[in-house]
């Protein structure tokens, strides 16, 4: 039986909007070099600030009801999500709707 546990993290983070903090799933933001973020961090998300070119974010594509954690790029008109993973598909396109839920502005990672 997997009994879900609520947890409170504190920050000294500014939060310009309501903040809140995500536990990262996979690898796909892990890197050898550089900003890494490995599975199992703790990333903390600030709805009220605008994304920004370079900007790692909590997205949501179009109606799907997963939010996506990824490295936003804005080129021109276009804009893509890059993984900082070098095995994972590194950037792909963002086409039709998509909403930022969040900026991340901080990681923990607990060990305990």
């Amino acid at each position: 039986m997997h009994q879900h546990q609520e947890q409170w993290l504190e920050s000294d983070a500014q939060i310009t909007g309501d903040g809140f903090w995500l536990r990262i799933e996979d690898e796909s933001m892990t890197s050898p070099s550089g900003v890494s973020i490995p599975e199992g961090t703790y990333v903390l998300f600030d709805t009220g600030r605008e994304a920004r070119n370079g900007n790692l974010v909590a997205i949501r594509i179009s109606d799907d009801t997963a939010v996506t954690f990824k490295k936003l790029i804005l080129d021109g008109r276009k804009k893509y999500l890059k993984a900082l993973n070098p095995i994972w598909p590194s950037i792909s396109e963002i086409e039709g709707e998509y909403r930022v839920v969040g900026v991340a502005v901080e990681t923990k990672m607990k060990l305990l």
